[in-house]
């Protein structure tokens, strides 16, 4: 282990843009790239960042005005590639990435201390997995996207799924390009989930049928139904009349859904000149294509020879937020900024940011609704490796300090919370599906307890039974009937748990059956006998 020192510096500098004043701040430390960009259920502001350039990550919490609250540094013996967080309204956060050839996911509490983490290995013997980006669900667990590499390099997808707790509830693998003769290679950015449906967004080589030995770069939707089931996929721009019309780009995102209609977000690549334009994909839940619009350059600046998002968020009810990394030095070496466009990529108004960019990682926007007020954390345009902020109005007004006073972390008992290292070593490693072979057998398993009895026959008078899956019920009772109906016993049974014992010192040798319900219907019983 080495022992980390830490330099954080925060400045504010005046600068002029545009015509009107704005304040910058900038986190420096040890070679940091921003990844992901998320606000708190306090308001306050967390990012994922990696250090060294690619080697570890920390995560910081910031208040309303970008001063550092707290640094959690994530070490890990071995090499990590982080990706993003993502935090629920208990103050919970997920870190997902990979670590080596797995794919890994570590687990903080609201005061950012480690609760658990896993790796994944999954049964099918894949060279390598990684988690390109991860939900907390509806119904409270978390979902993660799985890129899934053979042997022999080929990408394909999946989806894995734990609960709180840590524990491996399921693993889907697609298996897309199995089902798909014209796709080799896919690649998933953005996970999104809507009223009963996941839609997965992503990128990969797709031939039109008139060249199906020719791979096309392609955006690439995936929906799912409500147990995550793939229901199709949407490689976006292929035609019906040539490979000549076909479109070339990827996808990062599904921002909303609206009237029937989902809205996709992410960029296209002219086939003949190669240059980079932002875009609004938008398609039904059928996986029809119905409109897509590109931001065109000279609709920003006559200079501007590249544009392509690198976030995006509704405004309101016409128009998006969008950070944007545009100009004329070429798709990968532009400075970052902001534009607000219309529902067909017009754009109102924009600033560029020369001092700063976008290196790696996407979603560098956290948007407070309430306000109406945009988070901005980008990376430094030269070679120190900081992190720039910024913060602005819908209108792209730079936002005044804020004076008022806010309760940070008031879901920890202790405060302040400390900076501090977290060494993550020990990982669970999770390696194939016991109980678990799909979303479907998880979601049947839910509907019902396993219930069984042990001893059986029954002996010295007692019966003890096991239960599973009564963390999914509430107002449980076991009964126990004789072979002519009557009952002989009743026991509440609490929500979660595992096991219950019976005296059966009075019960008449015999068959009896126990049963579990709610009050509404059966959940589970099992037969049992008294010697």
């Amino acid at each position: 282990m080495r022992n980390t020192v830490y330099l954080i510096v925060i400045l504010f500098l005046p600068l002029l843009s545009f015509g009107q004043q704005r304040w910058e701040k900038i986190i420096s430390g040890d070679e940091y790239v921003s990844l992901h960009n998320i606000l708190s259920y306090d308001y306050g502001q967390l990012i994922s960042i990696r250090e060294n350039i690619h080697t570890h990550t920390s995560i910081f919490k910031l208040d309303r005005n970008g001063g550092v609250l707290w640094q959690k540094h994530l070490f890990y013996d071995n090499w990590i590639s982080p990706e993003g967080i993502k935090q629920n309204a208990s103050g919970d956060m997920i870190v997902y990435g990979v670590t080596e050839n797995k794919a890994s996911l570590v687990y903080l509490d609201a005061c950012g201390n480690l609760l658990w983490c896993r790796e994944f290995v999954d049964p099918y013997n894949y060279y390598e997995t990684a988690f390109a980006n991860a939900i907390f669900t509806s119904d409270g667990n978390i979902v993660a996207t799985t890129s899934v590499v053979s042997g022999n390099s080929d990408y394909d997808i999946g989806l894995i799924s734990f609960d709180t707790a840590g524990n491996f509830l399921w693993f889907h693998p697609f298996n897309l390009l199995q089902k798909y003769p014209l796709l080799s290679f896919i690649y998933e950015f953005g996970i999104s989930e809507f009223d009963g449906f996941v839609v997965l967004s992503g990128w990969g080589y797709y031939a039109h049928p008139d060249k199906p030995n020719l791979g096309f770069l392609k955006p690439m939707y995936i929906k799912t139904d409500t147990v995550f089931n793939e229901e199709w996929l949407l490689p976006y721009g292929v035609t019906d009349s040539s490979s000549t019309d076909t479109i070339l780009g990827s996808t990062i995102g599904v921002i909303s859904y609206k009237n029937g209609i989902l809205h996709g977000w992410g960029r296209l690549i002219h086939k003949v000149y190669g240059y980079v334009n932002s875009t609004l994909m938008n398609f039904d839940t059928a996986g029809n294509e119905t409109s897509y619009y590109t931001l065109e350059n000279s609709s920003i600046d006559p200079t501007v020879t590249d544009n392509f998002f690198v976030d995006l968020a509704i405004r309101d009810d016409t128009s998006y937020f969008a950070p944007t990394k545009y100009g004329n030095q070429g798709a990968g070496q532009n400075p970052v900024g902001e534009l607000i466009i219309d529902t067909l990529c017009n754009v109102y108004s924009h600033q560029l940011h020369p001092e700063a960019t976008m290196s790696s990682g996407m979603f560098p926007m956290a948007k407070d609704t309430v306000n109406n007020q945009y988070y901005l954390a980008y990376n430094s345009n030269d070679n120190n490796w900081n992190i720039m902020l910024y913060k602005f109005d819908a209108d792209l007004n730079s936002v005044p300090i804020d004076t008022a006073t806010y309760n940070y972390d008031s879901l920890c008992p202790d405060l302040p919370i400390v900076s501090d290292t977290i060494y993550v070593t020990g990982c669970n490693v999770i390696t194939g599906m016991v109980e678990y072979p799909s979303p479907k057998a998880y979601f049947e398993a839910k509907q019902k307890v396993n219930l069984t009895a042990y001893p059986n026959p029954a002996t010295a008078g007692r019966v003890d039974f096991k239960l599973k899956y009564t963390q999914y019920h509430q107002n449980m009772q076991l009964t126990v009937y004789d072979v002519s109906g009557r009952p002989m016993a009743a026991l509440p049974v609490a929500t979660g748990q595992k096991e219950l014992s019976l005296n059966t010192s009075g019960f008449s040798p015999g068959m009896y059956v126990a049963v579990v319900n709610n009050g509404k219907k059966v959940l589970g019983k099992t037969v049992f006998v008294v010697r």
